[in-house]
């Protein structure tokens, strides 16, 4: 059987442009939260999905994807060893999936990109 692709779903960033409380992937959108909008789509397009988050909203994406397609990084300057950019993020969920047959890159915070788009 030919392999799929995933669609790894960027959410591990500090969300440090918005400016209003909180993180803005944790903020209210149509019932959900920005993240839940982006990972529902995800998930109703069919794909494989794995989201990458930090603790913060490793619940919140556990809600809509198993735990085994949740990669948790750390948050953004908790390990200075460890460079915690938009690529080290790419890497980290593609090689959760290495086996895919190719990767769709969907930032965290684009909950209306439609499952149909996705696909």
């Amino acid at each position: 059987m030919k392999s799929r692709p995933t669609v790894v779903v960027l959410a591990a960033g500090p969300g440090s442009r918005f400016h209003v409380g909180g993180h803005k992937l944790a903020q209210s959108l149509g019932g959900s939260t920005v993240l839940g909008c982006t990972l529902r789509n995800a998930v109703d397009s069919h794909l494989n999905v794995v989201a990458v988050v930090t603790p913060l909203l490793a619940a919140e994406a556990k809600h809509y994807v198993a735990p085994r397609d949740v990669v948790v990084l750390p948050e953004v300057g908790s390990d200075r060893t460890q460079p915690l950019s938009l690529g080290y993020s790419i890497a980290a969920g593609v090689s959760a999936r290495p086996n895919a047959s190719g990767w769709i890159v969907l930032p965290g915070d684009m909950p209306l990109v439609l499952p149909s788009t996705i696909q």
